[in-house]
């Protein structure tokens, strides 16, 4: 407990860090709302069922190859860029599957898919690059417990715009949340960095 306590206080000391987990929660929700939504998306984009586990099973290859190449992407594009470029695929995906039903809508979860494991990579390795290594699995379990903890006042609400409005709704009202969470993360981390 004592350990735990000093690692929050710790932590509020620490902005970027906290800017950093404020940041991988909001990620984590979207995530999470992403995949639960997979298959009503595709009911609403008429994909017949029989190719939802090859769309997946493809998704999951690609996701493979990015995770892979994670760290090289990270190292040419920057951390700043690298956190912002994020958040661009993330909104950009909701964005899609709100509004674009064309033809080609089934690759739109794709930008997803190949993020979640960018996103895992990319906020593990800066946390932990921040974090001494006394206070690094216990930071990173936070980090974890903050976006479950979000995710369950979050997610009750999202279900609710579902049911009354549509996921169409759903998906804006996240890509809407992540631009503003995004923004602010950013501008914290930024002002943080500064005056370290």
């Amino acid at each position: 407990l004592s350990h735990t306590a000093s690692v929050i206080k710790w932590k509020f000391s620490s902005s970027v860090v906290l800017f950093l987990i404020f940041s991988s929660m909001v990620i984590a929700l979207a995530s999470k709302i992403s995949i639960h939504t997979f298959n009503p998306y595709m009911e609403i984009i008429d994909v017949p069922i029989l190719y939802w586990g090859i769309l997946m099973a493809v998704f999951n290859l690609l996701a493979a190859f990015i995770a892979r190449q994670t760290h090289l992407i990270e190292k040419k594009l920057g951390s700043m860029n690298s956190f912002i470029f994020i958040f661009i695929i993330w909104i950009l995906g909701f964005v899609l599957m709100a509004k674009v039903h064309i033809f080609l809508a089934f690759l739109w979860p794709l930008l997803h898919w190949v993020m979640r494991p960018f996103r895992d990579i990319f906020f593990s390795d800066q946390i932990n690059k921040r974090t001494e290594s006394s206070r690094r699995a216990t930071v990173l379990s936070m980090a974890s417990f903050a976006g479950q903890f979000l995710q369950v006042f979050a997610l009750p609400v999202f279900g609710y715009i579902i049911d009354v409005w549509s996921l169409e709704t759903m998906y804006l009202l996240m890509g809407g949340m992540l631009a503003v969470m995004g923004f602010v993360g950013w501008v914290g981390i930024k002002i943080s960095i500064k005056n370290s």
